[in-house]
């Protein structure tokens, strides 16, 4: 087994240790992820036609089968295609996104706290369980930086790595969107 086989299982354990701790609540985080970056792929979506109905773009021929077919939307709905109307669904897209935003570090921040309490407690579980002569043949610094320092070390790194998998997850929406665009 190679040395970056060896990393990549720790890194699976790592995540499948996390989301463990609370399945609905990593699961929650997963799907907010996804939404916000659907959000922000649509926020994307919707500067076209907002361009479009300013002038920009639309000597060259650029984003007008977009604007069309925003305008096709927009019919279906009922609402007006008028750039008040436009700029209305960006803001509330915006405030929809912002919102997740703030519901998804909530669902982050609470996961990776109860994360840290779970090591905690089995540090401690495993420490109060431990022989005598073992805890007898360990320095008290090696016991107080295994529940202080270390464990913060694996809580920071839980919480690197959900903005890691939420970063991925809004450039996969972002390039998704990229794609249907172009």
């Amino acid at each position: 087994m190679t040395a970056l086989h060896a990393r990549a299982l720790s890194l699976w354990h790592y995540l499948r240790k996390v989301a463990s701790h609370d399945p609905a609540l990593f699961t929650a985080s997963l799907l907010i992820g996804i939404v916000n970056g659907l959000l922000e792929g649509v926020g994307l979506f919707l500067l076209v036609p907002l361009l479009a109905f300013l002038g920009l773009g639309e000597d060259a021929g650029e984003g007008t089968s977009i604007a069309r077919y925003f305008q096709d939307a927009l019919d279906m709905l009922g609402l007006p295609a008028t750039l008040e109307t436009v700029l209305a669904l960006f803001l509330i897209l915006i405030l929809a996104r912002g919102a997740f935003s703030w519901i998804q570090a909530e669902c982050n921040a609470r996961l990776c706290n109860g994360f840290l309490t779970a090591l905690r407690t089995e540090i401690y579980n495993a420490m109060t369980g431990a022989s005598w002569q073992h805890l007898a043949t360990r320095r008290s610094s090696e016991l107080s930086q295994a529940v202080t320092a270390q464990v913060e070390e694996l809580a920071t790194g839980a919480t690197l790595f959900l903005q890691l998998i939420m970063s991925g997850l809004s450039m996969i929406a972002g390039v998704t969107v990229a794609l249907i665009v172009a």
